[in-house]
């Protein structure tokens, strides 16, 4: 499964987009998130910012669900603004984490 993220960079203002298999981490340090998730091999996001925790969240299909889970980060991770430690993401919601805004599309191609 495909999902595309989509965000500015909040230093630059730069727009990115990423389509990433799932799993999903996403950290400051790249070196600090999983690589392996259950056998499966895990994406890894890196946001730039010292808002963001080494490894901050994770995203992943739970029971068919894409669910983001926070890793006890410190900043928190927001799901539509509301800050979550585990959330089932849909089309169109806005994950936060730090000063990053990821827009969350299902089902990229």
């Amino acid at each position: 499964d495909q999902i595309g993220l989509a965000w500015e960079d909040p230093t630059t203002g730069e727009r990115s987009e990423s389509v990433l298999v799932v799993p999903i981490a996403l950290g400051r340090e790249f070196a600090k998130m999983p690589t392996e998730i259950e056998g499966r091999s895990v994406s890894r996001l890196v946001l730039d910012s010292l808002q963001v925790s080494r490894y901050h969240a994770f995203i992943n299909l739970v029971n068919g669900n894409l669910m983001v889970t926070d890793q006890r980060s410190t900043t928190g991770t927001f799901v539509n603004g509301v800050r979550q430690t585990r959330s089932i993401l849909a089309n169109g919601d806005i994950l936060q984490i730090g000063p990053y805004q990821i827009s969350v599309s299902l089902g990229a191609v």
